[in-house]
């Protein structure tokens, strides 16, 4: 009987559900744990694929011109890659690729991988007819993550749009780019990738984005400062319904986007990107906005705080608030937050060299979670917060640099009254008694 227990115990910890919020180090010490742990983790293990990171010091010499011809680097570039395909061929459903990998290796490694759910490019130029005929053979494809990279035609392709999968949920793009090329270009993989040191990457256009095809969308990432992206980024809120989540740029939404989220009653969830006051603020129409009910910025100068409590003030049922925390807005910062009536959620990032914790109590009797990220765990003053009614956890986020004090920390935590305390190497999780 001990024995089915202790079998019970090892498939409950080897569940996806529990393993996904372990760290790398977390998880490569349970699958050493046992022989049955380490081939029971190993379909989940083996899910997910990044060649960014593959056999970084082969790759040195593999992917280097070298004395060799274009056709002898690019035989060796797919031997090399052959070995994590054969290793991952039943398994992979998410696949990173990019970087020193040229168009031809991202066609043959998603070639052997036709389950993919997600595909994440990076740093690569790509022939037009080459990535709508990648995307065309991952028919379970539902995430495409597109990161620098950069689409190129020739005359007869140039009003053909890119073919992005129709079932598609997350569609992420970031600063990606668009060029012409002419007949007299080499093509061959290894020539072209070669190419892209030559390209100077800020003159190229914007890469387009096709809007009319596009219908399933639940998660939309635009971070691109360029104006002609708030069009598309209003043109898919309007074809998607289904959205429920936008992360972008501050300066790129306008009133027509305000006017789009008002009316959506599906998107309950946005999320402003690092911003640094660089470029105008679009918006001067304030509208209601009753369905979002979680609002994330990255960073917010002091000038821009005007706008983001606009911003706040119309979501009159936010429950959850990210928000960065420099000593310099804190008292704007303590204004924003106690305004927010219904706020049940608050997370706050210090964003700061600052050692100091929030100077100001917290009043929203609706909270039920706290958490404090990059704070020196010691500073962190329960006092502040433990008479809110319905506050359940907090939870601290540990910043590498306090390690030193681990000794320290566990000491202040684990003498806290009225908490029941968890401390691992990275979070602190203090639950209310």
């Amino acid at each position: 009987m001990e024995k089915i227990d202790n079998k019970q115990i090892i498939n409950l910890l080897c569940n996806p559900d529990l393993t996904q919020y372990l760290t790398n180090k977390d998880k490569s010490e349970l699958c050493q744990c046992s022989k049955y742990i380490f081939f029971k983790c190993t379909q989940n293990r083996l899910q997910s694929l990044e060649l960014f990171l593959y056999q970084l010091t082969d790759r040195r010499t593999i992917f280097s011109p070298s004395n060799y011809t274009n056709k002898e680097i690019l035989q060796n570039q797919l031997i090399h890659i052959s070995q994590a395909i054969e290793a991952y061929k039943n398994t992979a459903i998410r696949l990173g690729i990019g970087m020193n990998y040229n168009y031809h290796l991202v066609k043959y490694t998603t070639q052997s991988f036709i389950n993919l759910t997600k595909l994440r490019l990076v740093y690569v130029i790509i022939p037009k007819f080459e990535f709508n005929n990648i995307l065309s053979n991952l028919e379970n494809l539902d995430t495409l993550w597109l990161d620098e990279i950069i689409i190129s035609f020739n005359d007869a392709e140039e009003n053909t749009p890119l073919a992005l999968p129709p079932l598609l949920n997350n569609l992420f793009w970031s600063n990606c780019k668009q060029m012409h090329y002419d007949s007299a270009i080499d093509l061959h993989p290894v020539a072209f990738h070669n190419s892209l040191s030559d390209i100077n990457f800020d003159a190229l256009s914007p890469l387009e984005i096709p809007t009319y095809s596009i219908k399933n969308l639940k998660f939309l990432t635009s971070y691109n400062a360029e104006l002609q992206y708030t069009q598309t980024i209003n043109q898919l809120i309007q074809t998607n319904p289904k959205l429920t989540q936008l992360n972008t740029l501050i300066e790129a939404l306008d009133n027509t986007t305000i006017k789009l989220i008002s009316h959506s009653v599906n998107l309950s969830k946005l999320h402003f990107d690092n911003d640094y006051g660089e470029s105008d603020i679009q918006v001067t129409d304030f509208l209601p906005l009753p369905y979002l009910n979680s609002i994330e910025f990255n960073i917010v100068p002091i000038h821009r705080l005007v706008y983001a409590s606009q911003l706040i003030k119309c979501c009159v049922n936010l429950v959850n608030f990210i928000c960065p925390w420099l000593p310099e807005i804190e008292d704007n910062l303590q204004g924003l937050i106690t305004n927010i009536e219904h706020l049940e959620y608050l997370t706050l990032r210090n964003c700061s060299n600052s050692p100091d914790f929030i100077t100001f109590k917290l009043v929203n009797q609706n909270l039920k979670y706290l958490e404090f990220s990059r704070f020196n765990p010691l500073k962190i003053d329960f006092k502040l917060f433990s008479s809110l009614e319905n506050l359940k956890r907090v939870k601290i986020v540990i910043h590498a640099k306090f390690h030193r004090n681990l000794t320290e920390i566990r000491d202040y935590y684990e003498s806290l009254t009225g908490w029941r305390v968890f401390i691992y190497e990275y979070v602190i999780q203090c639950w209310k008694e």
